[in-house]
């Protein structure tokens, strides 16, 4: 045997270890698996392969040429890219069968030929449908701007009740069985602790609990709380609450039926305490006393399913003083990872009504026995307090992704992914504002698809002006799409909201019953059936608005909350489930076969007689627009210009070059112009568009590749983007 030692890195003096293995002793051939991943899942670049045996001092160094070869290969595409695109079809079909890479899909480049060099459009938009059909314009239909389209949903229980108006409640939902339980909230007046589940195909509401501050071992009533679903048990967890001026100094006691200060099982019934708030817990063999604070942080776990199911468990009286976790919080976020042994991972900053002064940690908790819990530890996010901020875990990676929120009293745009394994704290935007996302916000709310890799934000409070906060329906839902939830995506916007019964930005009709804004509400999404539900919320309507109207912003009148504006904060009860629609692929293929037609009857109004042109127009042409979208019809009506504008018979390669020539343009000796003429590659294919019509066609191509997968066509930059022209030699 003997063993051996691999190194790789970038550089031959700053290498890692990727492999230590052995070799056995005899003539046979072995493959071994090289590590090729950091610690945080990443691949890490490899430049040079260093061999060490250890049986001797001989090292080996190979320098590695993968890195060299993608390279050369890239520049290689983008030199293609710009030969054809110039009319050189001679060198590119030279040096494309020499150097072996493939520059495109092949279909695309039969789509290529059959647009630019042959205007074979019969041909082309059979192949446009190919394309299509093979999964070559998918990408493009993912990426494409959603549109919101809201529904009310209006059901009831058997008794005709439906939860009440609130905000600042909790909801989670369970998928698997189409089921959204809605718990707690502020109705303006008192803490609730009414407990709700709602049927999602059946549109009914079910009363699980009036109250559950009466029910055995349930949670009172309370408000800016979180509750997180389990999938994998079925058990919802319940965490926090925002303190009334009555709580303080006051024991958060469960008023209702109890155990007995010790039950069957010998777990002590610590909400039977007396009013000095102490409890004798068995440990060992001894007895241990606890003194509760005034204010204890309670966890309470809920079950769903199985023998347990509609019983509560108090899993911890205090999750502070008895598993050394959070004090009592509110406005933090929490989420389970039912693949990960039923962890829970909560980020919070505020405690007790006040801001904690502490750093925000995110806790691991892991429910261990029927009644306790285990506090695993903590790990510091961030240097300052945090509130009001949105988390979401992507499962398949298991990182945790934070928006947003405010800290002391700024509200952030910022954005950072968390590696729970490797514990390791990405920033993914500084403000996401200046990338082109949302505003700065407070209580926004999000959902994530990790399916779609996609994530939905819903606005909550914004900053107008220094000391003014408002809430601006301008802006209602934005998209974030990540490829890795550790690296920066893209962030867009879909349709605002038309509140006035007109037409949406597509031109359709839609009903004027859309949400109002709103803050303090709750949102779950169903990744099953791709649609997400909001319920209740607070509305601040506007009494004594210190602005003009000239000053309002769309079709509602900004809405400020503090500062400058008196106003009446509105609890909500309406409920609301919205699903965001994306461009049909049939509609993206529409508008790839318009930009053909279009080119096909420019042609014509050149090369054939205009009743001939005008017939195409209005059967072919017409026949794939949208009339209902502005843009599209405000396209198809210029088209009639160039039935005006060329004379019959008339082909633009015979129309005059007004164009000055570069040298004229430019200072020093003349420079090199491509003219575009017919390449010698071309004759064998019979008649060659004009250097005009070559052009017009390129750019017709060059349409159409938005709508093509990235990895299945040229390169997006162009040669002459790469090259610095102004630079001193």
């Amino acid at each position: 045997m003997k063993t051996f030692k691999v190194y790789v890195g970038q550089t031959e003096d700053n290498m890692i270890e990727a492999i230590s293995g052995a070799l056995k002793n005899d003539p046979e051939k072995e493959t071994f698996s090289i590590r090729h991943r950091n610690s945080a899942g990443i691949f890490f670049p490899t430049r040079y392969i260093k061999i060490v045996p250890i049986s001797c001092v001989l090292s080996i160094l190979w320098r590695c040429t993968s890195t060299d070869r993608y390279h050369e290969a890239s520049v290689l595409r983008h030199v293609l890219k710009h030969l054809r695109k110039r009319r050189f079809l001679t060198p590119f079909a030279d040096i494309l069968s020499r150097c072996g890479i493939q520059l495109e899909h092949p279909r695309v480049t039969d789509l290529y030929d059959s647009i630019v060099l042959q205007g074979n459009w019969p041909r082309s938009e059979e192949l446009l449908q190919r394309l299509a059909s093979e999964g070559l314009l998918d990408e493009h239909q993912r990426a494409s701007p959603l549109r919101t389209e809201w529904t009310r949903l209006h059901g009831l229980d058997a008794d005709g009740d439906a939860p009440c108006r609130r905000g600042g409640h909790a909801m989670c939902m369970d998928e698997e069985n189409g089921l959204i339980y809605l718990f707690g909230g502020w109705d303006g007046q008192r803490n609730l602790d009414d407990f709700w589940v709602y049927d999602v195909r059946a549109d009914v509401w079910r009363l699980l609990s009036l109250a559950t501050g009466r029910d055995l071992n349930g949670p009172g009533p309370r408000s800016c709380h979180k509750m997180a679903f389990d999938r994998k048990t079925g058990s919802i967890y319940v965490l926090g609450r925002l303190l009334d001026s009555d709580d303080v100094d006051q024991p958060a006691m469960n008023s209702g039926s109890v155990n007995s200060p010790s039950d069957s099982s010998g777990v002590p019934d610590i909400r039977a305490a007396s009013a000095s708030h102490t409890v004798d817990i068995p440990r060992a063999g001894s007895v241990t006393r606890l003194v509760w604070p005034s204010t204890p942080s309670e966890f309470y776990r809920y079950h769903t399913r199985g023998l347990d199911a509609g019983k509560w468990d108090l899993l911890t009286m205090d999750t502070q003083q008895v598993c050394g976790g959070p004090p009592l919080i509110y406005d933090h976020q929490m989420v389970v990872d039912s693949e990960a042994q039923a962890f829970l991972h909560t980020t919070f900053a505020r405690g007790l009504g006040k801001s904690s002064g502490q750093r925000s940690p995110s806790l691991l908790v892991k429910p261990c026995t029927k009644y306790t819990a285990e506090f695993l530890g903590q790990f510091p996010l961030f240097s300052n307090d945090s509130v009001g901020h949105s988390m979401l875990l992507e499962p398949s990676s298991h990182t945790l992704i934070i928006l947003a929120g405010q800290y002391r009293e700024q509200y952030a745009a910022d954005m950072h992914a968390y590696h729970i394994p490797t514990g390791t704290l990405t920033e993914l935007f500084s403000s996401v504002t200046a990338s082109g996302g949302p505003e700065a916000c407070f209580t926004q709310r999000a959902a994530i698809d990790p399916d779609l890799k996609e994530i939905y934000v819903f606005y909550g409070l914004i900053r107008d002006s220094p000391g003014v906060t408002v809430l601006d329906p301008a802006s209602s839902v934005w998209v974030y799409r990540y490829d890795r939830p550790d690296r920066p995506g893209k962030w867009s916007n879909t349709s605002p909201a038309d509140t006035s019964g007109g037409n949406s930005p597509h031109g359709d009709p839609i009903s004027a019953e859309t949400p109002q804004p709103r803050y303090a509400h709750q949102v779950v999404y169903d990744r099953r059936s791709k649609i997400a539900y909001m319920h209740g919320g607070t509305s601040g309507v506007v009494t004594n608005v210190a602005r003009t109207p000239s000053e309002w912003t769309g079709d509602w009148p900004v809405q400020a909350l503090e500062g400058l504006c008196a106003v009446t904060e509105v609890r909500l009860d309406d409920f609301w489930k919205l699903q965001l629609e994306r461009p049909a692929l049939s509609d993206i293929l529409r508008r790839g076969l318009f930009e053909l037609r279009r080119q096909h009857f420019r042609e014509l109004c050149e090369d054939a007689p205009p009743v001939k042109a005008l017939t195409f127009l209005q059967r072919e042409v017409s026949a794939v627009v949208d009339h209902r979208i502005q843009e599209e019809a405000h396209d198809f009506h210029s088209l009639l210009s160039h039935l005006l504008a060329v004379p019959p018979g008339t082909s633009s390669e015979n129309m005059p070059n007004t164009e000055a020539p570069r040298e004229e343009l430019m200072d020093g000796p003349p420079a090199l112009v491509y003219t575009m003429e017919v390449d010698p590659q071309e004759t064998s294919r019979g008649d060659s568009p004009s250097p005009a019509r070559f052009k017009q066609r390129t750019e017709l191509f060059e349409k159409l590749l938005v709508f093509v997968n990235t990895s299945a066509k040229e390169p997006e930059k162009d040669l002459s983007e790469l090259v610095n022209t102004d630079r001193e030699e």
